[in-house]
């Protein structure tokens, strides 16, 4: 049983950071409103290949997440429990196939330690309880590469070169080309270090390119012949080049943006992140964390020298960092040297307590009390102050293994606080609106008529798509808005209270939310 109990101890912890109470928390932002309303559109009207979002064309991503987000909710109803289900499924496998990788690779004690510093990483969890495509899109780059790596290095037999060609193929199917750009660019730079790029006969390339085909290719074919051509404009041109070099979107970020995402998204972790690297020469399998090493710097490139930005973007480099560190933790225990370690835990300490106290600053300056949101700052705060206090102490004590536990402790508690109690406070805030104005639609509408979101935020008209279970067409003109009410049948207008003067005249106040007003054309 003591064998199993640092597992027993990891399932434990990833249940509660990624299941715990996954449907207690609304939709939240914009992607997660927009990917949840293109699933719900997708299995109420039994088209599976041409995905769209408020009754339009929606060709931004591949289908395979609305695909599972739609079985889910077949299976489960349609609500946020189960749009986020392959997410927070996506986020178990991950940290399984980091132990494994590890494990296999190291040792045993590398890998769970692996796994402990992933699942408890700021972004992990966070992606986990989120309907978007990051963890899915991770999962299969990390299957990809791990599996390249495991047959590589002859831990697996040459068949794992299969597994790498599918799922190669599968990420494919989730963000695009994409995927097949950061795996073959991250394996290519290996072997070019290497100098071995004989091995690539190895990877049965005939095979693998026949597999990814047949798994890329009938969806892509099929939507390009029924959009009549629309698809590779939006896609390839649209949401891939131009998303690229940073036109026609807003979040467009500088070079250095994911510096601080990746050290606040991996934090504790980061901050040892250049200690691991001091170490590789002494690691048993230096190979290995060349080839870890080349995975997080081609993904932080990629993403870097592209203008469109998402803190989400990066976390395909988490499990690798996850390997490095937990290795390197591995090997300090075992040198039972820790002056650099020391070194690193005092950062580490020092950040902790600048954290805590910007928490508390935080709360003085919101512009009005969030009831609840001070309790999960002040359980955030104290408990990585004292675990990375403890763990200091620890250090400084040669007990490292304790060290280690005292810091996944510390997290495992800062971001349960987050998620079970913080989230759910910030979701309310942010969702209820929206959730109240879709049960207004809900008693108000037939059928058969349209329902409209007025010069709302983009996340609105989705979000109230979703809960009210029927399109929510989004316009923003006042032309097209009464050539709308003109065009017909019983018209429902959302808007914001202070955009009335700008409605067409003859609409009667039908529901009101928050700030939003329901009015009724007939």
């Amino acid at each position: 049983m003591k064998r199993f109990s640092p597992y027993i101890l990891l399932a434990i912890m990833c249940g509660i950071l990624f299941c715990w109470r996954l449907g207690s928390t609304p939709l939240i932002g914009l992607d997660e409103a927009l990917y949840s309303e293109c699933s719900r559109e997708m299995l109420a009207g039994g088209n599976y290949i041409v995905p769209t979002c408020n009754g339009s064309l929606f060709l931004d991503k591949p289908p395979l997440v609305y695909w599972l987000q739609a079985a889910s909710m077949r299976a489960f109803g349609v609500n946020s429990f189960a749009v986020r289900l392959p997410s927070m499924l996506a986020a178990l496998l991950i940290v399984a196939f980091t132990v494994h990788l590890a494990s296999r690779l190291y040792d045993r004690r590398s890998g769970i330690m692996a796994g402990f510093i992933l699942a408890n990483a700021m972004l992990t969890a966070g992606l986990a309880r989120m309907a978007i495509m990051d963890q899915l899109f991770a999962l299969f780059i990390t299957v990809s590469l791990g599996a390249f790596l495991l047959s590589y290095f002859e831990k697996w037999s040459r068949k794992g070169y299969l597994l790498f060609w599918a799922a190669m193929g599968i990420s494919t199917l989730i963000k695009g080309p994409v995927g097949i750009l950061l795996i073959c660019s991250i394996v290519a730079l290996f072997l070019i270090l290497k100098r071995d790029l004989q091995s690539l006969k190895s990877a049965a390339p005939v095979w693998g390119i026949l597999i990814l085909l047949a798994i890329v290719l009938p969806w892509y074919v099929l939507v390009q012949i029924h959009t009549d051509g629309k698809f590779v404009q939006e896609f390839f041109v649209h949401q891939n080049l131009q998303r690229a070099m940073g036109k026609d979107f807003s979040h467009n970020q500088p070079f250095y943006f994911y510096l601080p995402i990746f050290v606040v998204g991996f934090f504790p972790w980061s901050i040892f992140i250049p200690l691991a690297w001091k170490m590789q020469a002494r690691f048993s399998r230096p190979d290995v964390s060349v080839f870890m090493t080349v995975w997080m710097v081609v993904v932080f490139g990629f993403w870097s020298l592209c203008r469109s930005k998402l803190p989400s973007y990066i976390f395909p480099m988490f499990p690798a960092a996850a390997v490095m560190v937990g290795l390197m933790w591995a090997e300090i225990n075992k040198s039972a040297k820790t002056n650099s370690l020391f070194k690193y835990s005092t950062v580490v300490f020092t950040a902790s307590i600048l954290i805590a106290v910007a928490f508390h600053i935080a709360l003085r300056f919101l512009p009005e009390p969030i009831p609840g949101l001070g309790i999960a700052l002040y359980v955030m705060g104290l408990a990585i102050m004292i675990g990375s206090g403890v763990s200091l102490i620890l250090v400084r004590l040669n007990k490292t293994d304790a060290a280690f536990g005292a810091l996944c402790s510390a997290m495992a508690v800062f971001m349960a606080a987050a998620v079970i109690i913080g989230l759910p406070i910030a979701s309310q805030k942010l969702s209820t609106p929206a959730i109240n104005m879709a049960r207004q639609i809900e008693k108000h509408t037939l059928s058969n008529e349209r329902v409209i979101a007025y010069r709302l935020s983009p996340e609105l008209a989705p979000m109230m798509g979703f809960y009210s279970q029927r399109p929510v067409f989004f316009l923003k003109t006042h032309d097209s808005l009464v050539n709308a009410v003109l065009a017909g049948n019983v018209t429902l207008v959302v808007a914001y209270k202070a955009d009335h003067e700008d409605l067409p005249k003859g609409g009667i106040t039908a529901g009101r939310g928050g700030n939003l007003v329901l009015y009724k054309f007939d």
